[in-house]
């Protein structure tokens, strides 16, 4: 439980930052590319765990250290990656610093600090900001319209119904029962 619960912190976290550091324009894309990465990356542990399973000796311990050498590195480049990328906005703005802000958003935007553009989402930001406080305790509030709890109700119905497919099962079970062994059977 405290796997999963840190898990799904974690992935609203990488959420958030995407949200925020996009433009309204390219968020969709930017996540839609997010949850497609991700999934790629499953499958490419997956795959590298068999041909690990399936090219090596029970005795090696190639078995193991291959899967993992091939799962960290997507972890490795992401952690330099984040490094070399300014703080969020929002993050500068709630903390009162506006100038910095500023100059976060131009980066992330490659235009110059005076840009119009720039000028305009400083401005959205700092409405935002002073709305925080009010906008916290709204969210029961929103669940009294129907269209919002028919989304939420979507939203966690494809996550429950995700789970419900049994594809993990299948990760669970086939690899101990060998698939390469099947011919045995």
């Amino acid at each position: 439980m405290l796997c999963s619960s840190s898990y799904l912190r974690n992935e609203a976290d990488a959420i958030n930052s995407i949200a925020e550091i996009s433009t309204p324009s390219q968020r969709g894309m930017l996540l839609s590319g997010y949850q497609t990465a991700l999934q790629f990356a499953a499958l490419v542990g997956f795959w590298s765990a068999f041909a690990a399973h399936s090219g090596f000796p029970d005795s090696s311990n190639l078995q193991w250290k291959i899967p993992v050498a091939v799962q960290l590195l997507p972890g490795v480049l992401l952690l330099f990656g984040t490094t070399a990328i300014t703080e969020s906005p929002k993050f500068l703005a709630q903390k009162g610093r506006f100038e910095r802000a500023e100059q976060s958003i131009a980066w992330l935007r490659g235009l110059p600090k005076g840009h119009g553009d720039v000028a305009v989402e400083v401005d959205e930001l700092l409405d935002m900001t002073e709305d925080v406080p009010e906008r916290s305790h709204k969210f029961f509030h929103a669940l009294q319209k129907k269209s919002i709890r028919r989304r939420l109700v979507v939203g966690v119905g494809l996550m429950i119904a995700q789970n419900m497919v049994g594809l993990n099962a299948l990760n669970y079970c086939m690899l101990p029962c060998g698939t390469t062994d099947l011919h045995k059977y």
